[in-house]
């Protein structure tokens, strides 16, 4: 069973991940959308600031990774995101 929530852990950091990639690219624009958030809005009905939470909490779990003891859920690391990266660190740790 923890293996489950190990994957859900990754998830959104995976997620994350790609909508930064995708924003810097710009890739929602070779997708059809004009903006980001028509993209999240219409692709995945969710509103443009949910798509930018996914990205910075997976920016504060890179942060932490390697001092905390454990790595923050999703809504931790949505709370970090306003800390500094050696802010991050320190509370998380």
């Amino acid at each position: 069973m923890e293996h489950v929530i190990e994957r859900g852990l990754e998830t959104f950091i995976e997620v994350g991940q790609a909508l930064r990639e995708i924003t810097e690219r710009r890739l929602y624009r070779a997708m059809g959308y004009g903006t980001f958030a028509e993209y999240c809005q219409k692709r995945w009905g969710w509103e443009r600031r949910h798509g930018y939470e996914l990205m910075q909490a997976a920016e504060v779990v890179g942060n932490v990774r390697s001092n905390a003891q454990s790595l923050p859920n999703l809504t931790q690391a949505v709370q970090l995101a306003p800390l500094s990266p050696d802010d991050q660190r320190e509370v998380a740790g």
